[in-house]
């Protein structure tokens, strides 16, 4: 309701001129925090609704979750330009208001659907604590976050720096994108979580390693390094969705671990661009982005053996 609420106000809003920045600044506070809020909801509440309704299949309905909402934003990001093209950008916007109306309706058919003893019913004897399980669930949601928004940032400058064109570059950000969809299938062949850290971390450095390559090295990297930050991320949602039996313990460490995680992640495209504007090159920064990834690992490794099988 929040999304539709937001793309009603700004497709319905009057048109202003280029110097009425009052009447654009609320519009545009409006359909991001509206819109904002929405996304920072659901991001919490569906590894939880994921544990609550289906507990003997979490890991696999996590990575359906994981490759719908990947696929849905590819189709979105290459469907709403040539809509506004032809139709305007008001009727473009007021259509990417029909999935989220979608899924409402869907949401309110499913509840009246589910066995009663598969429903989510309130507590008011619900403690917040910070554990250990918690913190590092947020460390690690934070780095493979951090990691994932600097790349999507800064790809295409990398790119053009180490020598590709514009184009190129665009290209190549398209197919770090893309290649992540299928990769959100990998946790239905029922991997055990320790096993794919290495891999993890061997897509980490090979494809940050194969950034530095032109040609096809730029290509490899993206491909390598789509396909890594989309399993990390599916394993993330994964970690939290099972990271207990009880659904109030649940939805607790996933509303901390995706605040917390998330406020981290947004440090890092602004860290890259500083330290890029200081030394006048990217490899500090890469570096810094390579020790990232080792941390990254090491924290999930520690998450999975330690406190998470707890």
């Amino acid at each position: 309701m929040l999304v539709v609420s937001a793309i009603r106000h700004y497709s319905t809003a009057p048109s202003h001129n280029q110097y009425d920045y009052c009447s654009i600044s609320y519009t545009t506070i409006n359909l991001f925090c509206n819109i904002g809020g929405a996304i920072a909801l659901l991001n919490i509440l569906i590894p939880t609704l994921i544990a609550a309704t289906t507990p003997s299949r979490v890991t696999q309905m996590t990575s359906y979750y994981s490759l719908t909402m990947n696929l849905i934003a590819a189709i979105g990001t290459a469907i709403i330009l040539p809509l506004a093209t032809i139709w305007g950008w008001t009727t473009a916007m007021q259509l990417l208001g029909l999935p989220a109306g979608f899924a409402l309706l869907a949401s309110v058919f499913y509840r009246h659907a589910l066995p009663t003893q598969s429903r989510v019913t309130p507590t008011t004897n619900v403690h917040w604590k910070l554990d250990r399980s918690t913190t590092l669930l947020a460390l690690f949601m934070g780095c493979q976050s951090l990691i994932f928004y600097t790349l999507i940032t800064w790809l295409p400058t990398i790119y053009q720096a180490f020598g590709a064109s514009a184009a190129e570059a665009g290209t190549l950000l398209s197919v770090f994108q893309l290649v992540g969809i299928p990769a959100a299938l990998v946790l239905t062949y029922r991997w055990h979580f320790q096993r794919l850290l290495p891999l993890i971390l061997l897509g980490y450095l090979v494809g940050l390693t194969c950034l530095l390559w032109r040609g096809w090295g730029h290509w490899l990297s993206a491909i390598i390094l789509g396909l890594t930050c989309s399993l990390v991320f599916t394993l993330a949602l994964n970690l939290i969705a099972t990271s207990s039996r009880r659904v109030t313990v649940v939805a607790q460490r996933s509303a901390i671990a995706q605040s917390c995680g998330y406020l981290l992640a947004a440090v890092g495209p602004l860290l890259l661009g500083q330290l890029n504007h200081i030394f006048a090159s990217w490899q500090p920064g890469l570096l810094l982005i390579g020790g990232l990834m080792i941390l990254t690992v090491s924290i999930g490794y520690t998450l999975v053996t330690t406190t998470h099988q707890q």
